[in-house]
């Protein structure tokens, strides 16, 4: 028992941080400490365990290993379940305003710190399991994606530059009820693994997008 309150409370921790960086300065405008703070309004303290429940859920598979052998498109679609799942749980408080954009910052760096705990273990068996998660989108990142790649990437400076807590999930003609990734977030995330490659090529620097983050998060 006390093992378990430990773990949920670590995840907990981590979870309140990474949120803080879902909603930051102007990437998210309504009123937001309920998000990472207890809230006396019982509705949204049921929503935000709900939340709760759907990233450990899959932050689970990845530390379990269930990601370890599918393709990136399949995490993508993965991924993109998940993020829909979360944002519409919240918004059901916030009335449409917690977009993909927030989304996938809450995803991605609550990951990102999950990381941290198996980073010392075996890294070749870490890399493994996480090697299909993203690097987390925000605008440092964009800047340095895009001082590296903008070459390859079909996007003005300012199109790729723009507000990443705008960024909304895209719908096809053709499936119009099946959400995929954003365009520029999907071209972020190529670049980045173009970026990895040349960095297992040379045997040096980050192995997987999560640790991409990390690097430049350092200099």
């Amino acid at each position: 028992m006390m093992e378990k309150n430990v773990n949920e409370a670590i995840f907990k921790f981590i979870f309140n941080n990474a949120m803080k960086d879902a909603v930051m300065m102007g990437a998210y405008t309504f009123e937001k400490k309920w998000l990472y703070s207890r809230s006396d309004v019982k509705e949204k303290e049921d929503i935000k365990k709900v939340v709760i429940n759907i990233l450990e859920t899959h932050v689970k598979k990845i530390v379990n290993g269930e990601y370890s052998s599918i393709s990136q498109n399949c995490y993508d679609k993965e991924f993109v379940g998940v993020a829909k799942n979360i944002t519409d749980e919240i918004n059901k408080v916030d009335q449409g305003e917690f977009t993909f954009g927030n989304a996938q910052k809450l995803i991605n760096m609550t990951i990102k710190y999950c990381y941290i705990r198996f980073f010392e273990g075996d890294l070749k068996e870490s890399r493994k399991r996480f090697k299909v998660c993203h690097c987390p989108l925000d605008k440092q990142m964009l800047k340095k994606v895009w001082d590296e790649q903008k070459v390859s990437l079909k996007y003005t400076q300012a199109n790729f530059l723009m507000s990443w807590g705008k960024e909304v999930l895209s719908y096809s003609h053709s499936n119009p009820n099946i959400p995929q990734l954003p365009t520029r977030y999907s071209a972020f995330q190529i670049a980045v693994r173009k970026i990895i490659k040349k960095c297992k090529e040379k045997g040096e620097g980050p192995q997987i997008p999560i640790e991409y983050d990390y690097c430049e998060w350092n200099d």
